[in-house]
């Protein structure tokens, strides 16, 4: 597996990409996405040199996922692998004492590509999300 992206939750996904862009030189790699299903707003940043992204996220609808993390003040939410094989990946995770929040499931922010979410015992957050043959997000 390797990092695909950083999570990061923003009340303001427009401001603070425009913020990363001028004062760290990140690029906008994609429009806002809005994921029903995660009930969140997503952007993704790249950095020039780099290959993995930053994910901007913003609670999205009433009742988000993401309300209490916002609440709390919580910045930085997980770290996504990109994965060759999720199911044995998964099986790796939870052999190590992870467990499952959400099993394999078709996202909006991955043109459909499958993803999964699984915390350790220090309630840190990881996703995993299929990998793909392009170049694309």
């Amino acid at each position: 597996m390797k990092i695909h992206h950083i999570g990061m939750l923003s009340a303001n996904i427009e401001k603070e990409a425009r913020h990363l862009c001028e004062s760290c030189g990140y690029e906008r790699v994609s429009d806002e996405i809005v994921d029903e299903i995660q009930t969140a707003k997503v952007l993704f940043l790249k950095l020039p040199a780099e290959n993995s992204l930053l994910e901007l996220i913003s609670p999205h609808g009433e009742n988000s996922k993401l309300d209490g993390a916002m609440k709390k003040g919580i910045k930085f939410h997980h770290i996504c692998f990109q994965s060759d094989d999720m199911e044995s990946d998964l099986k790796k995770f939870r052999n190590n004492g992870f467990f499952t929040l959400c099993e394999p499931i078709a996202a909006a922010a991955f043109d459909g590509r499958k993803i999964a979410w699984v915390m350790d015992s220090n309630k840190n957050l990881f996703e995993l999300v299929e990998s793909r043959k392009c170049n694309c997000r």
